[in-house]
Order: structure tokens, then C-alpha cells, then sequence
């Protein structure tokens, strides 16, 4: 297992905790979530860290579909996650583009997956719009064994957020085995701004996924 971890500041709130029977050393960032619109923490204590599967070469991956939804009984998704999730998606969406890989449709076989889960200690706890844990359980099977969450599991409830956590995810393309995944954690304040939200997503997510390889074909 490779990893890769980047930290512009020091933060001393957060202790690791076991993933799939190893000490995983979380990243630190800024993020938001929850039925309520939480916007994240306003000082810019960014700490960023990703994990490649033994053995995988990410430079032959190109084109990326994100993961289906799944819901129960109908829409889930309260007004401030609406929002979250679509600022997450579009930032995603943007910075794989700007390291040039391509979007396409789910049935046209894309190189591999993308997924994010978005969670939150002490309070909230939660995940992505993916209620369908086949999805990514490989090498490093559930989330986070102290919550038994699987990646795509989605719960939310709104009450004081102490901790939150931002995780995307990259999927084999035909195994739907988990690649690579970067991971963003910063102590969560109950606001209301959604431009400061906004910034803060496309700040954690640029700053997770700037260390992916190029999706760019190179020439013979």
C-alpha cells in the first residue's frame, strides 16, 4: 500500500483510527454536511492524505463514471445536503478534468468509479448518496470499523457537528474493487454561509485529488 500525504499546517485535534484492521492516519480539511447546512471550519488548518492499493498503476486509467445512486422509500436528501453534494460532484468532476480524465456515461464502461462518502463524528454521522454497500468493498473493506460504516452507507442526522470527514474514492472500473482513495477531516462549525461551504469543498477536494496521475493519453 502506497501512501501520500501532504500537511501545510499542524493540527493536533485528530487521532487515527483502525481501517480494515490497520492504523490509518486521516487527513485534516475543511468540508460540510448534514440534513442542516454545516458549514465547515473557517481557518484554512489543511492536511490531506491518500492511500493507492498495493500493486495498482493508476496511470493507465482515463475515463471515469461516478457510482449510481441508490435510495429507499423514495428522496432522502435534505435541502443543505442537495447542496453539498452537488458542490462536491461539480469540484470532483472539475479537477478530474483539469488532470485530464475523461466523464462518461455509466453503461459505457469507464475505467473506473468514483464515489465520495461524507460523515461526521460526535454528532453526525453519515455517508454519500450510495446506499449500496457492494460497491468498493475490497482490500480495505469497511470505512471505519469503530462505526462499521461502509463506504456509500448514507445517514444523516443534524445536531452539533464536532469532526467531519470527506472521503473519495476510486473504483476498478470492471472489479469495483477499491484503487485509491484520498481522504480530508477537519473539526465541522454549524454555519449557514453556503459561498464559504462552496469554497471550502473545492479547496479539500482539489487539494485530495491533486496527487492522482495525469488521465492524459500520451502518444506512441
Amino acid at each position: 500500500m502506497a501512501m501520500a500525504a501532504q500537511s501545510p499546517c499542524r493540527y493536533t485535534g485528530m487521532h487515527p483510527t483502525p481501517l480494515a484492521s490497520r492504523a490509518v492516519n486521516r487527513a485534516v480539511a475543511v468540508l460540510a454536511s448534514g440534513l442542516t447546512l454545516l458549514a465547515l471550519a473557517a481557518c484554512s488548518r489543511i492536511e490531506t492524505q491518500t492511500e493507492t492499493d498495493s500493486g495498482v498503476d493508476l496511470s493507465g486509467l482515463h475515463t471515469y463514471a461516478w457510482v449510481p445512486r441508490k435510495t429507499r422509500g423514495g428522496s432522502r436528501f435534505s435541502e443543505g445536503f442537495r447542496f453539498t453534494d452537488h458542490r462536491v460532484r461539480e469540484a470532483v468532476d472539475r479537477e478530474l478534468a483539469d488532470r485530464g480524465f475523461r466523464r462518461v456515461a455509466a453503461d459505457a464502461r469507464p475505467d473506473f468509479w468514483v464515489q465520495y462518502s461524507l460523515w461526521a463524528d460526535e454528532g453526525v454521522t453519515g455517508g454519500g448518496p450510495y446506499d449500496d454497500p457492494a460497491w468498493g468493498r475490497g482490500r480495505w473493506g469497511t470505512l471505519d470499523r469503530a462505526t462499521g460504516r461502509y463506504y456509500g452507507d448514507y445517514r444523516m442526522s443534524a445536531r452539533d457537528v464536532r469532526q467531519g470527514t470527506l472521503i473519495i474514492t476510486i473504483l476498478d472500473g470492471e472489479t469495483r474493487r477499491e484503487l485509491w482513495r484520498g481522504t480530508a477531516q477537519a473539526m465541522v462549525k454549524d454555519q449557514h454561509d453556503e459561498a464559504k461551504v462552496g469554497r471550502l469543498i473545492d479547496e479539500a477536494v482539489q487539494r485530495i485529488l491533486r496527487s492522482l496521475p495525469s488521465g492524459r493519453r500520451t502518444s506512441p
